[in-house]
């Protein structure tokens, strides 16, 4: 049972949008924190790199780039987004 209501919490979390307020370490924008608004939460889509960052990859709605990725020690806020 549990199972299944996880698989249903990924399923309604991947589809929503969220606003992350985020620093990026190198970026071509001059202001030092930006907000990026994804769909998806990063809980569903978190990974580790070879070097054991924990990072997610997200679409992202307002940004020319279909998929962003974004590293879990940069992250500000995550906040539900009224579209």
């Amino acid at each position: 049972m549990k199972n299944i209501i996880n698989k249903i919490k990924i399923a309604i979390l991947s589809r929503l949008t969220f606003y992350v307020v985020y620093a990026p370490e190198n970026s071509e924008n001059p202001q030092p924190v930006q907000t990026y608004k994804v769909i998806g939460h990063p809980s569903v889509w978190t990974w580790k790199t070879s070097k054991q960052r924990q990072v997610f990859t997200a679409r992202v709605r307002n940004r020319e780039e279909k998929y962003r990725c974004f590293g879990f020690d940069r992250i500000g806020v995550v906040k539900f987004a009224w579209i």
